[in-house]
C-alpha cells in the first residue's frame, strides 16, 4: 500500500534511480538475511570522504523500495561520516504513512547505513 507516502516517496518507488550494484563499492552495509527474506545491502562510493555514489539491493514491500530510496537522496553527497547519524524520523517523514505492521520498515533500512564494512569487491548480481 503507497496511498499514504508523500509524493516524493511515490516517485523515487516508481523511478528507484538508486536500485543498482555499483561495480566497486568502497562500503558495504548489510540488514537482514540475502537468503531468508527481507533484507537490504546498501553499497557506497566514498571518494575524498563524501558519499559520490550510492546503490542498493532488497527483498521487501514498496515501504522497504521507497526507504532505500530515500536514504539515497540523504546521502548522496554527504560527508560520509555523518551518514550513520541520519535521524529514522527523518526517513519517516519523507515516507509519509506506511501501510499498517510497516511501521519499523524505516529503522529495518537506516540499519544498513550503520552496520557498513570498508571493503573493496564487486557487486554480485546473481543472488535474488
Amino acid at each position: 500500500m503507497t496511498s499514504g507516502f508523500t509524493p516524493l516517496a511515490i516517485q523515487l518507488l516508481q523511478e528507484r534511480p538508486s536500485a543498482k550494484c555499483l561495480p566497486a563499492p568502497t562500503h558495504i552495509g548489510r540488514v537482514g538475511d540475502e537468503g531468508g527474506g527481507d533484507y537490504v545491502v546498501a553499497e557506497f562510493e566514498v571518494v575524498d570522504g563524501v558519499v559520490s555514489d550510492y546503490g542498493y539491493r532488497c527483498n521487501g514491500c514498496p515501504t522497504t523500495i521507497a526507504s532505500c530510496e530515500i536514504i539515497g537522496r540523504l546521502v548522496l553527497g554527504a560527508p560520509f561520516d555523518k551518514i550513520e547519524a541520519i535521524p529514522v524520523a527523518v526517513v519517516e517523514k519523507l515516507i509519509g504513512e506506511t501501510a499498517e505492521g510497516k511501521a519499523h520498515i524505516p529503522l529495518f533500512a537506516i540499519r544498513s547505513i550503520r552496520n557498513l564494512k570498508q571493503m573493496a569487491m564487486t557487486c554480485n548480481t546473481d543472488k535474488p
